[in-house]
């Protein structure tokens, strides 16, 4: 369910991406961790694909997604 605190996320993950070389989202379970940088990944490369904003915007390929219970 899309509703304002889910936008305001995925746009302060957007702010910080652009501002870091990397980031690590940490959040408890069912916090919306995973569909935060989905929706955020969807968003980009879509407004690539866009005409008007593709110089603007840069399509986003997922690297590696590690799990923390594997690297403790």
């Amino acid at each position: 369910m899309v509703n304002e605190h889910s936008i305001t996320k995925v746009i302060q993950l957007y702010e910080t991406k652009t501002s870091r070389h990397s980031v690590m989202i940490v959040g408890g379970t069912q916090s919306a961790k995973t569909t935060t940088w989905r929706v955020l990944q969807g968003s980009m490369t879509a407004l690539n694909k866009n005409p008007e904003t593709s110089s603007v915007y840069q399509a986003v390929k997922v690297g590696n997604c590690y799990s923390t219970k594997v690297l403790t």
